[in-house]
């Protein structure tokens, strides 16, 4: 078996790990040997780096959280592609190995998965106002993205919304699985009219109706299989995406 070790490495530093008490070691003795063949699975998300072998959780001797804040300014957050800078967001992913030779089979990168920050009706990427004022409009924004040249031009992502909703103990808040159209939990809070039940039958009927969580205690159910993703529209109209059916884990 061999050893693992996380490492954030800024350039040609190396950054600590940190749980908020001063530990920063994130080393583990990984189910590796040579000549072998694994199921490799990484994630950084929300600022935690997980790392799976053959479906099995590693369990590491230390954190693998981390707060960038430490490593860049407000002002650095975005891409940079200035000569000598670190592009930042603009990085490419990389896979390397070293002391020795290996094969690598059937690469999957899932990148930029988010939910639109919104209140309400209005489903917009974008703070249209903020991004008025930097001379772009919402239909400007891809274009500037895939031009590098403008981005200090132009810093559209500067204009992201951001919406904060309060979560109590055992209140939790669905998202639904199409971030601009999905009336979730984002939406239900007075978002769009409705007609409701005459007064003398609705004493209960709307205790949660508009707020934007769920109880625990109105959580019935366990979600076990995806059924019915996106159609398609041939060979027929409505043609399921059969090759996306599958069991949750």
């Amino acid at each position: 078996q061999k050893s693992a070790t996380l490492k954030i490495l800024d350039g040609d530093q190396e950054r600590s790990f940190s749980d908020g008490e001063g530990n920063d070691a994130a080393n583990v003795t990984a189910p590796l040997s040579i000549g072998g063949s694994f199921d490799i699975r990484m994630s950084n998300f929300d600022d935690h780096l997980l790392v799976w072998i053959d479906d099995e959780l590693l369990s590491f001797d230390g954190p693998t959280t981390f707060d960038p804040r430490q490593f860049r300014k407000a002002s650095e957050s975005g891409p940079q592609t200035k000569p000598g800078i670190h592009p930042l967001d603009a990085s490419p992913v990389g896979i390397a190995v070293k002391g020795g030779s290996a094969t690598i089979d059937h690469v999957r990168i899932d990148r930029d998965k988010y939910y639109i920050a919104c209140e309400g009706q209005q489903m917009n990427d974008y703070d249209l106002s903020e991004l008025y004022a930097l001379n772009a409009g919402p239909g400007d924004v891809q274009q500037i993205l895939e031009s590098p040249s403008d981005w200090e031009r132009y810093p559209v992502w500067k204009a992201r919304r951001k919406i904060k909703f309060e979560l109590a103990e055992d209140q939790f808040f669905p998202m639904g699985d199409n971030s601009p159209e999905s009336l979730d939990a984002r939406c239900w809070a007075g978002a769009r009219p409705r007609q409701r039940l005459p007064r003398r039958f609705a004493d209960d009927a709307y205790t949660f109706a508009d707020a934007s969580y769920v109880p625990r205690d109105l959580l019935v159910g366990k979600a076990l299989m995806v059924f019915w993703p996106h159609p398609w529209n041939k060979p027929l109209p409505m043609t399921p995406n059969f090759s996306r059916f599958r069991l949750i884990r």
